[in-house]
């Protein structure tokens, strides 16, 4: 029988503003954390990894263009290592993840970024992820549109497994 509770732990932090390696540690350690509170899921905010651009329509053209490549340098890839890194937090912990990013683009030449959410399950793996559909107004001059090809249900091994249905993405 599924249990009918689970414990989500939403991680309200702010990141090593465009500091992959810092945001990386950053995140690693509150996941051990949540791991050792009992969280069978824990989830950071929309582009946590390695932060939101606050400084769009704020700047000169000129540092709008260094600070976007900025994003594009400390941004997530799916395999990047810091993917490994954090699966293997996840792992140690025994949780299930969702990370919201800003995820450069895999597909070869291409640096899209993409306003993403990545989801590992408990023993690390990364099982997939979610672009945001239709990024809004002046979000469009940062992320391109994601497809309904990411949109997906995630089966977990987690203690609880009601935390399966928590995994669903719209």
């Amino acid at each position: 029988m599924p249990a009918k509770s689970f414990t989500l732990a939403a991680a309200q932090v702010e990141p090593v503003y465009h500091d992959k390696e810092g945001t990386l540690d950053k995140t690693c350690r509150y996941i051990e954390q949540a791991g050792r509170d009992g969280a069978d899921i824990v989830v950071f905010p929309e582009t946590y990894f390695p932060g939101y651009p606050y400084w769009r329509g704020s700047v000169s053209i000129s540092r709008w263009t260094d600070l976007m490549v900025d994003l594009q340098k400390n941004s997530l890839h799916v395999d990047d290592e810091a993917i490994e890194i954090l699966g293997e937090a996840v792992a140690e912990a025994d949780l299930t993840l969702v990370l919201g990013t800003n995820e450069i683009s895999d597909r070869q030449g291409s640096e899209t970024l993409y306003n993403s959410l990545f989801y590992f399950d408990n023993t690390g793996e990364l099982m997939g992820r979610h672009r945001k559909l239709m990024p809004t107004h002046e979000e469009r001059a940062i992320w391109g549109r994601g497809d309904p090809s990411s949109l997906a249900t995630y089966e977990t091994d987690s203690a609880d497994s009601a935390a399966s249905s928590a995994m669903r993405t719209t």
